[in-house]
């Protein structure tokens, strides 16, 4: 099994995300060793790990993995660059707001391996 992140941003009691993004350079790992993070099964035989988190915790979490866009090389990947930029935007533009949160998923899916 494989495991991948999930970040979506919700206002207010809104049940879709204004944003969903997949950061491939956060660390399953440790997210799924912090104890903000809780075990679920939201797919019968997966186990994904959720937070819901403010935008000052969101915000730690990416200043925490974003180096790792310069370590690996990523910077010169369009997306990963545009994702990790949005991020920026999305702490910019939120962090005054007390009707955000953000809701990120460690989730397991089937890799074929």
């Amino acid at each position: 099994m494989a495991y991948s992140v999930r970040v979506e941003a919700y206002h207010g009691p809104a049940t879709t995300p204004v944003l969903r993004l997949e950061p491939r350079w956060w660390n399953k790992d440790q997210l799924m060793s912090d104890s903000r993070f809780a075990s679920v099964e939201e797919t019968q035989g997966y186990t994904d790990y959720v937070a819901t988190l403010t935008v000052a915790e969101f915000a730690e979490l990416h200043e925490r993995y974003k180096p790792e866009v310069l370590n690996r090389g990523l910077w010169d990947r369009p997306n990963t660059r545009g994702e990790s930029l949005m991020f920026d935007g999305l702490i910019a533009a939120l962090s005054g707001s007390q009707l955000v949160r953000i809701v990120v998923t460690v989730f397991e899916w089937e890799s074929g391996y």
